[in-house]
């Protein structure tokens, strides 16, 4: 006989809430108080007894937290009720979920800030400071304040630095600034004289405030005096009479002031030679120079502490014959720096018959090529034929020095020598180009930043470092300052922008041309307030469950995102900072069936948060073969396009899929998987892939099997340029062997392989002849041709971005508009010459004739 025992259910069992404890912020602004309820959180529970009658949700606190807070009966909803008054502070409630017959309670945390209205302010937006050149790294620079109005979060301030920099870096909390270069790169001489960067303090709630540092270098007497030559080597008349200067030796020390003053001293002894101490002339001191060699020893120190020496050696050979005689004891010239190859310089001559004369070639002191300077055998001194005579490669010296020699025949044939210094002084023709260190400058602002906001730090220099002024053209959302400050002007929203627009430096008659480009940006967001996770419970420890990257916005490019998790279940799961997570702990369905978990995304200013519910299922029996399955389509397929089939058993099954798959895919009651609607890959970048869950019903239990689609390629993108180019090249100028660099563009292409590789090729719209080559891979442009802005003032391209894809290749354009800058090379001229004019007699004075 069969017994049959039918258990009947009773109400035995009290409502869970899902999470052991809930905890909420938010910001209350005391100036605009809301008119109406603020709605917090939702509070769940559930009733294992499974009742129909439902749950009744209670706020159980008896304090003035019921005049402020009041929760929904039947949804669970928390709101937060209108006042006059300032709610701020931190509350803690209790509220109840009730069935027919059993109570239970759950703790919620209420933090009410103020919102963050100030924003941090320096004590000033431009500090000054002086620092010893070459200082040892860790070497404090500054110490930077600022204060913030706000209290809480929103009044701490951390400090970072505008941009990267190799040089400087700023203490997060404290605001010291310091160096971290080596010592070499804070150099008096080499320049430029100042240093300028932007430190930025920041608070809690993400405003921001800027500080232009400017440290100016102070010398140190950090250089020895060097001479043109490693060594001398002269003839001298022997029995030479007393006070015949032989030789004169010259130093230079780049040091400013006393430290640049050399003296000489001669260290030999005994020998009959002496050397004025400020003038460097090597004299006799007897009248019999009898011997036949000497070998002197001459010490070049300066005059400031710790008194730097360098030393030569001048070997003497005596010779019975007049050695070559100069003319005058020193030589100098000065020539512009723009003199062409071949100008004559200076003419040196020597007393003695047919001399010879050569130079000392590589002993130039700016390890400048031996051929900047050539001299003739007629003592002739020129601009080498393949010469670049630039004040700025002579640094940190401002001249060229450099040793001549004469050479002839004394006595029986032979050789005797005779060396003369020579400085040649360059002078600047101030032709240098004023610069951006590049063309197209990127920045970001976040949405709702306060008017005045920092926005970019920007400078055009000379190889002089002059200080340019700054304007900008085509935009009124922005203002620059004059040190090159870029700063909003407008309180902006993240659907505002891109804005591009142009800045031009100027300074005297130069003008430099960049083009910014800012986009807006807003904080970190999820994209799914409440995103859903089902686990098996048999999920192996240390799987990766979950990437929250798939869930988080940040428009910002350059941000980079941190994810944790926040309170409660961290020793169940792990979160690692890309946004992985990971189960820690074996998951057990009778023992807990549902997690709550509070995930945070940071960008280094922001955070914003999302609860992620992770209901745990039953261990998946036999109905399917294997946990995963996978398949494959090509984008942009019709809809009804097979793609997978779930392995099942007999077992009465009912299908559904969640996450990626929703509008995407459909399952029929067989189990079959097919297009539902659009399939885009490039939206599914990075990985190309839909990946989602399927969830099957037997009887009354639930399973997953995870489900894999990879979307292959069609080519279906064009190339896409991001603008348009504007680009600057001043006139006259002389392009390098291999071409000079003009720009280079850019084209993405989100398709795949050969679909998304691009070859480059242009056209010009206007201008003559223009000289310009593109690379086809990289798209770098560059010219091979010296421009007359007075016969073509600009010139535009047409670049094509074209991929290989098949079974049609796409292509885009972009216009490169290339102006020519003017330089003043052309001198007034009448349209003709002689001009005549006709005056009638009795004209009034004042008459215009011409």
């Amino acid at each position: 006989a069969i017994v049959s025992v039918v258990l009947s259910n009773v109400d035995d069992e009290c409502p869970k809430f899902v999470n052991s404890e809930y905890s909420v912020g938010i910001s209350w602004n005391s100036s605009r108080p809301p008119s109406s309820a603020i709605s917090l959180t939702f509070l769940r529970a559930f009733d294992p007894d499974n009742f129909t009658a439902g749950i009744v949700y209670s706020l159980e606190s008896r304090n003035k937290t019921s005049a402020l807070f009041n929760v929904n009966a039947s949804t669970g909803e928390l709101v937060l009720l209108p006042t006059t008054g300032d709610p701020t502070g931190v509350y803690a409630l209790n509220v109840s979920a009730k069935d027919l017959t059993c109570r239970s309670y759950v703790r919620v945390t209420v933090a009410i800030s103020s919102p963050n209205l100030h924003p941090p302010r320096f004590a000033q937006r431009t500090m000054q400071v002086n620092m010893t050149e070459n200082p040892p790294q860790g070497t404090i620079v500054a110490i930077l304040s600022a204060t913030d109005a706000d209290a809480g979060s929103n009044g701490a301030i951390t400090f970072s630095l505008a941009s990267p920099s190799a040089m400087f870096a700023v203490n997060y909390s404290t605001g010291v600034v310091y160096t971290i270069g080596v010592p070499s790169l804070y150099d008096f001489e080499m320049g430029p004289p100042t240093l300028s960067f932007v430190v930025l303090a920041i608070d809690g709630g993400g405003k921001i405030d800027d500080c232009l540092l400017q440290v100016a270098l102070i010398n140190q007497n950090d250089n020895a005096p060097s001479f043109p030559v490693s060594y001398y080597n002269i003839s001298v008349l022997r029995n030479s009479i007393l006070g015949v200067t032989v030789l004169q030796v010259i130093a230079s020390d780049p040091d400013p002031g006393s430290g640049g003053l050399v003296r000489y001293l001669l260290s030999s002894s005994g020998q009959p030679f002496s050397i004025g101490i400020t003038s460097g002339n090597i004299t006799t001191t007897t009248g019999s120079v009898s011997g036949n060699s000497y070998l002197l020893v001459v010490t070049a120190q300066d005059q400031a502490p710790p008194f730097n020496n360098g030393t030569i050696l001048v070997s003497i050979m005596t010779v019975t014959t007049q050695p070559p005689e100069w003319l005058q004891t020193f030589y100098q010239a000065s020539i512009m720096e723009s003199a062409s190859p071949g100008t004559s310089v200076l003419t040196t001559a020597a007393n003695t018959l047919q001399p010879t004369y050569r130079t000392s070639g590589i002993n130039y002191r700016s390890n400048q090529s031996p051929s900047t300077f050539s001299i003739d055998p007629s003592g002739v001194i020129s601009v080498g034929m393949t010469s670049n005579v630039n004040h700025q490669l002579l640094k940190p010296f401002s001249d060229f020095l450099f040793v001549v020699s004469a050479t002839g025949i004394c006595g029986s044939s032979m050789l005797c020598t005779s060396v003369i210094t020579v400085r040649i002084v360059v002078s600047k023709t101030n032709n240098y180009l004023l610069q951006f260190s590049q063309t197209m400058y990127t920045a970001a602002v976040l949405e709702g930043q306060d008017v005045g906001t920092f926005v970019t730090f920007i400078q055009a220099t000379d190889v002089d470092f002059n200080r340019a002024n700054y304007t900008l053209s085509g935009t009124d959302k922005f203002s620059i300052s004059t040190e090159g400050i870029l700063r909003s002007a407008a309180i902006f929203n993240a659907t505002d922008g891109p804005y591009l627009f142009k800045v031009t430096a100027s300074y005297l008659n130069q003008n430099a041309i960049a083009f910014i480009k800012v986009t807006i940006i807003a904080p970190p967001q999820f994209n799914d307030s409440s995103p859903v996770l089902l686990l098996s419970e048999d999920t192996h420890v240390g799987s990766n469950v979950f990437s929250a990257t798939d869930y988080s916005l940040d428009n910002d490019p350059t941000a980079l995102l941190t994810f944790s998790i926040m309170g409660a279940n961290q020793d169940t799961f792990i979160m690692n900072t890309n946004g992985t997570m990971l189960l820690a702990q074996q998951l057990d369905y009778e023992q807990q069936s549902a997690y709550n978990l509070t995930i945070q995304v940071f960008d280094g200013k922001h955070t914003a948060h999302t609860t992620l519910s992770v209901i745990v299922v039953k261990a998946l029996p036999t109905i399917f073969v294997s946990k995963n399955q996978w398949g494959e389509l090509v984008e942009n397929c019709p809809a009804g396009t097979f793609v997978v089939t779930m392995n099942y058993s007999t077992v009465p099954i009912v299908y559904q899929l969640l996450g990626e798959a929703q509008g995407r895919f459909a399952v029929s009651s067989e189990g079959r998987v097919t297009v539902a609607g659009d399939i885009d890959r490039e939206s599914l970048l990075p990985n190309a892939q839909v990946i989602f869950q399927a969830v099957i019903q037997s009887d009354t239990t639930l399973y997953t099997t995870n489900v894999t689609i990879n979307v292959l390629d069609e080519n279906d993108c064009y190339p896409n340029f991001q603008y348009d180019y504007t680009v600057w090249i001043q006139e006259n100028t002389v392009p390098a062997f291999n071409g000079s660099y003009v720009t280079q563009v850019e084209a993405v292409d989100l398709d795949a392989r050969n679909n998304a590789s691009i070859t480059y090729t242009f056209a010009i719209l206007s201008g003559t002849e223009s000289g310009f080559s593109i690379n086809p891979v990289t798209g770098m442009i560059i010219t091979h041709f010296e421009y007359n802005r007075e016969q073509a003032p600009e010139y535009v391209l047409l670049v094509q971005a074209r991929d290989s894809g098949t079974p049609m290749q796409l292509s885009s354009t972009a216009l490169v508009l290339v102006e020519i800058g003017d330089v003043n090379d052309n001198v007034p001229a009448f349209p003709c010459s002689p001009m005549y004019a006709r005056v009638l007699e009795h004209t009034p004075i004042g008459t215009i004739v011409f």
